[in-house]
């Protein structure tokens, strides 16, 4: 049996150098954190050739402070020393994405069709949708040419309070060439 060439993997788009992954670091998610390390694990085994990734908490905060600004490069002994360290993360999350959005694109999504950035969260505590589409459309939408630079995805996870990170992440993910994905 052949095998068919794609930049999807299971409905999504694989094919970027550099992949981000923002989460929300709240009790709720940390109560399953094996299951959120698990998902970020699936997703950047799905990458098969990327250069580098970079994960960071719905707030912008690093999770190596050694690599903040940079890119981890993709090497098997960066992405253990980066899932030992994520088993211990304890670092302050509002659950919303706006903080580490923004960190994100401003910092790596320089050109189109480089990054793939993944929003992993249970809930969405923010003011408004609307100031977080403000926040990606600053900062994801290239001056010149109109187009966006990253591709932006959610991952919502079950165990949250009503529908309103998927509602968020849903819309953010459409206007950002991404998918959302429930678990």
């Amino acid at each position: 049996v052949g095998s068919i060439d794609s930049i999807y993997s299971g409905g999504i788009p694989v094919g970027q150098k550099y992949v981000i992954f923002i989460i929300d670091t709240s009790g709720s998610m940390k109560q399953n954190w094996s299951i959120v390390m698990g998902v970020m694990q699936d997703i950047l085994s799905a990458h098969p050739q990327i250069r580098g990734f970079q994960i960071l908490n719905d707030n912008g905060n690093y999770l190596i402070d050694g690599y903040s600004k940079k890119w981890i490069p993709d090497l098997p002994s960066a992405r253990n020393r980066a899932f030992e360290s994520l088993k211990n993360w304890n670092s302050f999350s509002n659950s919303s994405p706006a903080e580490g959005l923004a960190t994100s694109l401003k910092t790596y999504a320089k050109r189109p069709g480089e990054v793939s950035i993944y929003v992993l969260g249970d809930d969405f505590t923010g003011d408004s949708y609307e100031q977080v589409a403000q926040v990606v459309d600053r900062w994801n939408v290239d001056k010149i040419t109109g187009s966006r630079n990253a591709i932006i995805h959610g991952v919502g996870f079950s165990w949250g309070l009503g529908d309103r990170f998927s509602t968020l992440m849903r819309y953010i993910a459409m206007e950002n060439g991404g998918v959302f994905i429930g678990l």
